[in-house]
């Protein structure tokens, strides 16, 4: 009775080793794929961030040639962002309609305009 009792636990033991062993193999392709994904994600990142770099030079150009500022554009739109706090601009977006600004403070789009 000893024997046969040993048999069937070192057995119960084997199919438990198995089953982990086959878990750890499982565990180890799905950590190797994450791995790649990873680094695709950081290539990735890396060439966004450089693309990016490049847009704000171009952008940084083109204002400076057309006399903007950039860092007082962006620190005007930063304030803006910080002040709504996702709330709804009222004339914006409930369906109300305001005249569009002309860059040297005038009003454009008015009847007025044509005369």
């Amino acid at each position: 009775m000893g024997l046969g009792s040993t048999a069937k636990k070192v057995q119960q033991m084997v199919d438990i080793a198995e089953d982990l062993y086959g878990k750890m193999n499982d565990l180890r392709d799905r950590l190797a794929a994450l791995r790649d994904a990873v680094d695709d994600t950081h290539d990735r990142v890396a060439d966004l961030e450089r693309e990016v770099a490049e847009q704000r030079a171009l952008v940084e150009a083109v204002a400076a040639a057309n006399g903007i500022d950039v860092d007082e554009v962006v620190s005007a739109v930063e304030t803006a962002d910080d002040g709504s706090d996702g709330a709804s601009d009222s004339a914006g977006e409930s369906g109300e309609s305001t005249p569009a600004e002309a860059p040297d403070g005038g009003e454009t789009g008015g009847a007025d305009d044509n005369a």
